[in-house]
């Protein structure tokens, strides 16, 4: 589903913060950007948004724009 382009010593389906992803998100919509990781502390949930190169944020969750 996802490409990590961020380095090759890391493996392919490896998401962590600050690496360059590329792919489509939940609802099938491009995504192309660096990761950004956010651990919600009342229900130890984590949340992946990739920040895409025009700015704007994508949830990989559910697939929402911000």
């Amino acid at each position: 589903m996802f490409e990590n382009v961020g380095t090759k010593k890391e493996a392919p389906t490896a998401i962590r913060e600050g690496t360059h992803l590329r792919g489509k998100d939940p609802k099938g919509n491009s995504v192309d950007g660096e990761v950004r990781g956010k651990r919600d502390e009342e229900d130890g949930s984590t949340t992946i948004t990739v920040v895409n190169q025009d700015g704007k944020a994508v949830d990989l969750n559910d697939g929402s724009r911000h």
